[in-house]
């Protein structure tokens, strides 16, 4: 029970805060669910193809689980993106976190449920899980977007990259210092949390002078 809640916790106030702050009335709730159903799915598909690939994907030293990962939740939001059902940046960070907090739903829950945590510990596991996840997708689908409107459409899997090698340091940081115990979940999912806030600042600033 307390892995389900702090799982549904991140999501559950991500939606609450859309629902306050949709002003401009841009969430279509259909496409939110389905957003988020896809990204569930993709957990599913992750989990069953590292759990027959895995010492493929984690051969040589060097996971390439991340890859498969951002490949899988973004794939919808980035479809919607090309085929122009989302035209607005602030779109992508609706429809893409969507997506990425479905995959982290269930990946909090069935890591967590696997494993023997504290209330604390599971609620700042479930939280970094949800903002990892949650940024990455949307910052390809953000990326994606940006890329279409210069008509560099050619370009669109590098918005891949900066989400992977992300992904890739954050792996990193909970396999060489929390997993040792010389950093807390807490910091941690602070420092995720603020790498994302300075990137989007960055990505709007971007849109907003190609849109001049």
């Amino acid at each position: 029970m307390t892995a389900i809640l702090a799982s549904l916790l991140p999501i559950a106030l991500y939606i609450l805060a859309l629902r306050m702050f949709d002003s401009f009335s841009l969430v279509k709730w259909k496409v939110l669910i389905l957003c988020l159903a896809a990204g569930i799915v993709s957990g599913l598909v992750a989990l069953l193809i590292t759990g027959s690939f895995g010492s493929v994907l984690n051969a040589g030293g060097i996971s390439l689980v991340p890859i498969l990962e951002e490949i899988l939740k973004c794939a919808l939001p980035l479809w919607l993106v090309c085929r122009k059902k989302i035209r607005f940046m602030a779109e992508t960070l609706i429809y893409g976190a969507s997506a990425g907090g479905g995959f982290a739903l269930f990946e909090n829950i069935f890591y967590l449920m696997n494993n023997d945590l504290s209330l604390a510990t599971s609620i700042f596991r479930g939280f970094d899980c949800a903002f990892l996840h949650i940024g990455c997708t949307a910052m390809v689908v953000t990326m994606a977007l940006i890329i279409i409107e210069t008509k560099k459409t050619i370009s669109i899997p590098l918005s891949l990259l900066p989400s992977i090698i992300l992904h890739l340091a954050h792996n990193y940081a909970v396999d060489c210092f929390v997993a040792e115990g010389r950093l807390h979940f807490a910091v941690l999912m602070l420092a995720t949390l603020a790498v994302f806030i300075t990137i989007f600042m960055l990505l709007f600033n971007i849109g907003e002078n190609d849109s001049r």
